[in-house]
């Protein structure tokens, strides 16, 4: 409890830090950005305005916005089920684990982006490629987190299983994948990542549509104040999914050690 209220203490004292840091960066930043070319650099008070316009004269902001959530929520979730159902089989099975795993770890280190003129030919230019680019963004990287989740479950909750003659579902259910989740949410967020990259990737240079076409957009018009809005915009959504991400976490496993998330 000691090291807990020390802790608080500690985070109490870095917010005036943190704000103070954040205020010398702005204002330096705002100078700096009336020094040189409105193309090259902007002041934040630019940016505010570009914000302004995009948000709520011309309505462009939450519409791009959304359709950059749902396929990035819609490529993670299925990314989420498949990664997890098979991580746990290659987890639980050795000898499959020993067979599948050279190649999941091919598919993980692969340049995904390379995959998409064939996916392109194969699902058009439509939402269908945003989901799929980001379903293989992030899908080996929640397999990998699971196998490993799974593989470090302790043979006594396993034995303690057996010896109450709980059939293989109830073990994964009851035992494996709670002592698994720290891991298999560190998956989630780390394939929450990888998926953002995936979506806007395919944004910027095919579907042309959401953040990723606002980038596009406001790029070739050298309209820089227009520019930083939707990258700002898409640092802010990672930044409040990770959050979300983190509380469920908490919420789900309060026993799970901090090393594991």
């Amino acid at each position: 409890m000691r090291s807990r209220a020390r802790q608080r203490a500690l985070d109490g004292r870095g917010v005036p830090a943190r704000l103070t840091l954040l205020v010398v960066v702005l204002a330096v930043w705002e100078w700096y950005g009336h020094q040189v070319s409105a193309a090259l650099f902007v002041p934040p008070s630019a940016i505010v305005r570009a914000f302004y316009d995009m948000a709520v004269v011309e309505r462009t902001l939450l519409d791009a916005v959304g359709t950059t959530v749902v396929g990035l929520v819609a490529g993670l979730g299925a990314a989420v089920v498949v990664g997890v159902a098979v991580g746990v089989a290659l987890g639980r099975w050795r000898l499959l684990g020993q067979v599948v795993d050279p190649y999941v770890a091919f598919f993980y280190s692969m340049p995904l982006i390379a995959l998409q003129p064939l996916l392109i030919v194969w699902l058009g230019i439509g939402s269908v490629l945003k989901i799929a680019m980001v379903f293989a963004f992030s899908v080996f990287v929640v397999i990998i987190n699971t196998a490993a989740g799974v593989r470090e479950v302790e043979d006594t909750f396993l034995d303690v299983g057996r010896s109450m003659c709980a059939t293989e579902t109830q073990v994964v259910r009851t035992i494996i994948l709670p002592r698994a989740l720290p891991y298999i949410m560190t998956g989630i967020r780390l394939g929450l990542a990888q998926g953002l990259v995936g979506v806007i990737v395919v944004e910027m240079t095919a579907a042309v549509t959401g953040m990723g076409g606002l980038v596009v957009t406001a790029g070739s018009f050298f309209q820089t104040a227009r520019l930083f809005v939707p990258i700002l915009v898409i640092m802010l959504v990672s930044v409040v999914l990770t959050a979300a991400l983190r509380w469920l976490h908490r919420k789900v496993s309060p026993w799970a050690q901090t090393g594991h998330g």
